[in-house]
């Protein structure tokens, strides 16, 4: 790599009007000293290196599960093929057929609901009659699940993570 040599030096100009910089009184650079540079400027970082913990997570959603989905419970859905579809790329189920797929795709037919919403009345302490509106979330796609990989830690581990995916309201 060739380098270029420039020399520098500043003092200051007490000449009314304008110096070479176009400045009143301003220091202006005369070349005196060498400075090597690099013809090509080379940009120099560090690697940025995220949190163990976040990297051993994102490792355990990429495991493999077992993933069957079941029957709908809505008698207007007959589709028997689904395909869920995240970051680009698809996953297609049939009901009813057992299907290897990564943790995360498991996460995502955990979190997806519908709401239904039950409409009851009852009678108050004076007789009269009152409306109740009572939403009512369910799974958009029934399922069940298998861990391919087992050990007790992992299994209190992943039932725990189920669970707040089932319970986890957007």
């Amino acid at each position: 790599m060739a380098t270029t040599t420039r020399t520098t030096e500043t003092h200051v100009v007490d000449v009314p009007g304008k110096t070479t910089s176009g400045a009143v009184g301003r220091p202006v650079a005369k070349p005196t000293e060498p400075v090597n540079t690099p013809d090509e400027p080379r940009i120099e970082s560090a690697p940025v290196l995220p949190n163990q913990a976040y990297l051993d997570e994102l490792n355990w959603l990429k495991e493999e599960v077992e993933v069957t989905l079941l029957q709908s419970s809505d008698p207007t859905d007959t589709i028997n093929r689904i395909v869920i579809t995240i970051n680009g790329r698809s996953y297609p189920f049939l009901r009813g057929h057992p299907r290897k797929c990564p943790r995360f795709v498991l996460e995502h037919l955990a979190t997806a609901k519908r709401e239904s919403i039950r409409f009851t009345t009852s009678k108050d302490h004076k007789g009269d009659a009152r409306n109740h509106t009572q939403r009512v979330p369910y799974l958009k796609h029934p399922h069940t699940y298998r861990t391919l990989t087992t050990g007790a830690a992992d299994s209190a581990k992943e039932a725990k993570w189920y669970n707040d995916c089932l319970n986890r309201t957007f």
